[in-house]
């Protein structure tokens, strides 16, 4: 599956500033495994100063069973993703990160 957006938003932060991001993903769904890779490229427009841009790499994979394990009316998945970023200055941040989500299903009437 491949995907694309472009947006633009303005007063970014609540600062007088403008940004606009494009982004790129490309997933492939194997069985209960999810793969994705998106790339990402912000503009910082600011009134008076030059504009600044930082490009981000993102590559995530997320497992989500079949079966639900004993989890009522509800179901899990386990994900894990690492992202690297660079900006005009070649400042590097590199970021890995978990996530465990857990839905519960069913209905609760209010009387």
């Amino acid at each position: 599956r491949l995907m694309g957006e472009a947006s633009f938003i303005e007063n970014y932060r609540g600062d007088p500033e403008d940004m606009a991001i494009f982004t790129g993903i490309a997933s492939l769904e194997h069985k209960a495994v999810t793969t994705s890779l998106a790339l990402s490229h912000l503009v910082n427009f600011e009134a008076g100063k030059s504009n600044t841009s930082e490009n981000l790499f993102e590559l995530a994979v997320e497992y989500e069973p079949e079966n639900d394990l004993g989890l009522p009316n509800g179901s899990w998945s386990l994900g894990a993703s690492y992202t690297y970023s660079i900006d005009d200055d070649d400042e590097e941040e590199h970021l890995l990160s978990l996530r465990l989500d857990l839905e519960f299903g069913g209905t609760h009437e209010f009387k």
